[in-house]
């Protein structure tokens, strides 16, 4: 079901679509695909500082965003960026004495 009105502005019900450029897009919510390699989890194991997340979509101008998803002992980077490969997450531990597992969802935005 669609619906156009004399001002130009559509409803539909469902858009799907290759590519689509847009001055401005509002949404309620935003959702992607599991296997899209444009979000996830992944973890940063005992006593190291480091892991690699692999994505096809990183470029050298992605934002990557980092979300601690267990309490940190030290602060999440982005280390380098690999492109079409993936990134490297890096902790600064506070206390490399008590060098835990860190688990963390990550988010990927690129830029045009």
């Amino acid at each position: 079901v669609a619906s156009i009105n004399d001002l130009g502005e559509a409803v539909f019900s469902r858009v799907t679509a290759t590519f689509a450029n847009l001055g401005k897009l509002v949404f309620g919510e935003i959702a992607v695909k599991k296997d899209s390699q444009s979000a996830g989890v992944a973890e940063i194991l005992n006593e190291k500082n480091e892991v690699f997340v692999e994505s096809d979509k990183v470029t050298q101008d992605s934002l990557i965003n980092l979300t601690a998803d267990s309490e940190p002992d030290g602060i999440l980077y982005v280390k380098e960026k690999k492109a079409g490969k993936g990134f490297v997450v890096g902790v600064k531990r506070i206390d490399q004495g008590s060098a835990k597992e860190i688990k963390f969802n990550w988010f990927i935005l690129n830029q045009e």
